[in-house]
């Protein structure tokens, strides 16, 4: 149970999303095991620390295969707009399961509350999938004022890259009066990445010529 509890914090912070959602199953599944042999008793901290581990990968792996090469902009903005529903449903269906089963060893868990209630808005379910108890109204999620949404428009100006994400500096790094975009990376592999104003709206990565 331990070692696939490792395995799977190892994979979650190496952004391997699919590898620790299944340690951490393993892990899951093991608890009845290990009280039903009365190897150990599991205190129920440890539990709900598990399975919202299992549910977080899991939502992890939803976003990894539906938004990260989402171009229409409408990925990850609440409330989520009906082009935003994930198309690849198993992720989120899964983080459900596993926010339930925290949410059945806490029900005060506030974080399980929280995300749970994305996970089902990412299938297009909420707020009806959600129970009562743990439902946060609608009206919660709505503006009092005249407010504009905020698109993401990285991929119509040239600026989307799949990379580990860093630090950003927008100044003006060729003397031209224009805002260019300089984006750091934490990962060791990784490089720093600069991108041009082309002065119409779009960008230039001049770091790949």
């Amino acid at each position: 149970l331990e070692a696939s509890k490792t395995l799977g914090l190892y994979y979650l912070n190496h952004g391997e999303a699919a590898e620790a959602a299944k340690n951490f199953v393993r892990a899951c599944d093991l608890i009845p095991v290990v009280e039903q042999n009365r190897l150990a008793m599991i205190p129920k901290s440890s539990k709900e620390k598990l399975y919202l581990r299992a549910a977080i990968a899991y939502l992890r792996l939803a976003e990894d295969e539906n938004c990260v090469h989402c171009t229409d902009g409408t990925a990850c903005i609440l409330p989520f707009a009906k082009e935003a529903v994930h198309l690849k449903r198993t992720g989120s269906e899964n983080a459900i399961k596993y926010f339930r089963r925290v949410l059945e060893v806490n029900p005060r868990n506030a974080t399980a509350v929280w995300l749970m209630t994305i996970a089902a808005m990412s299938l297009g379910e909420y707020p009806e999938s959600i129970p009562e108890e743990y439902r946060i109204a609608e009206q919660r999620f709505a503006s009092t004022v005249d407010f504009p949404r905020f698109r993401n428009i990285s991929h119509d100006v040239g600026i989307d890259t799949l990379s580990h994400a860093g630090g950003v500096i927008a100044d003006d790094f060729d003397g031209d009066h224009l805002l260019d975009i300089l984006v750091s990376n934490w990962h060791p592999s990784g490089q720093i990445q600069l991108f041009r104003t082309n002065g119409d709206g779009s960008f230039s990565n001049v770091t790949e010529q």
